[in-house]
């Protein structure tokens, strides 16, 4: 385990000691140390081995210690941009090599690009989210529900088309970030947030429902799925249940963009769990 034991684990350990079968073998560096390489389906049987148990699989020291184990929180190289990152913040080459994407005179759409972990999240810059985490089992669980669906996203190749209006195709990328708050972002919010550039002159679209996401066919509709495989895919039946308890739905338009070549970002946004906001980040062109 990368970090010490807290003294309230310590005393969870060994309360009680004698007749607890494994642990009494067992220092407790190396119970953790097996617990943190188990599945979680494998830590939720295992809480369910007696009380002792489920009290040691509950500590935040556990949480934090397999999140680390079970994410990369290291930045992706800004170099080599991929998925919508890559569609809003490149400079790359456009018609027959006959010249580069314009910039704006006012700059950037984002002050900031949002960045990407190495384990496939998308996250805004600002100070490390794992610094001042009041619940690890919560953040945990968010990214988990995320990682499942941008690993169908991958696999499969699904890209957002959204309403016919839209011509073209976009990446589709799952992003998180930490929100105290009761309600969803409001628009100046999710402004704020992604360190959007105020100096453009922004056409932005909030839209906020209490109803559940698209489902079915229309959700197969939005949300294309370019790679066929044998086996279904979870993403139609995980992504509505993610957007269950009412989402918003953010569209950002700025002057200028046609000749930047860029598409408008899209936010799909829900609370994850308490403390955490996310869900989707696309375009449309």
């Amino acid at each position: 385990m990368k970090s010490p034991l807290t003294p309230r684990t310590l005393e969870i350990f060994y309360q009680n000691n004698g007749g607890n079968g494994l642990l009494d073998l067992l220092a407790p560096e190396v119970f953790y140390q097996i617990m943190v390489n188990l599945e979680l389906k494998d830590i939720r049987i295992c809480m369910c081995v007696c009380k002792k148990w489920r009290l040691l699989l509950s500590t935040g020291y556990f949480w934090r210690n397999y999140m680390n184990h079970s994410f990369d929180f290291t930045d992706q190289d800004e170099e080599r941009l991929t998925g919508m990152l890559h569609e809003l913040g490149s400079s790359w080459f456009f018609g027959w090599g006959q010249g580069m994407v314009q910039g704006l005179p006012d700059g950037d759409l984002f002050e900031e690009l949002p960045r990407r972990w190495k384990s496939g999240i998308v996250h805004p810059v600002g100070p490390d989210v794992r610094s001042k985490v009041p619940d690890y089992k919560a953040m945990y669980e968010s990214l988990h529900q995320l990682q499942k669906l941008q690993d169908e996203v991958n696999e499969r190749e699904i890209v957002y088309t959204g309403s016919s209006e839209n011509s073209g195709e976009c990446p589709v990328d799952m992003l998180l970030f930490p929100w105290e708050h009761d309600k969803l972002p409001s628009q100046e919010e999710v402004m704020e947030i992604f360190h959007l550039n105020t100096n453009l002159r922004l056409d932005v679209t909030y839209e906020r429902s209490e109803k559940s996401f698209a489902e079915g066919k229309e959700l197969e509709r939005i949300f294309k799925c370019r790679r066929k495989l044998p086996s279904e895919s979870i993403f139609y039946e995980a992504l509505p249940k993610v957007l269950d308890d009412g989402f918003i739905k953010v569209h950002v338009d700025y002057q200028g963009r046609s000749n930047t070549f860029r598409p408008c970002p899209v936010f799909i946004l829900t609370q994850l769990s308490p403390g955490w906001c996310g869900g989707v980040l696309t375009g449309v062109w």
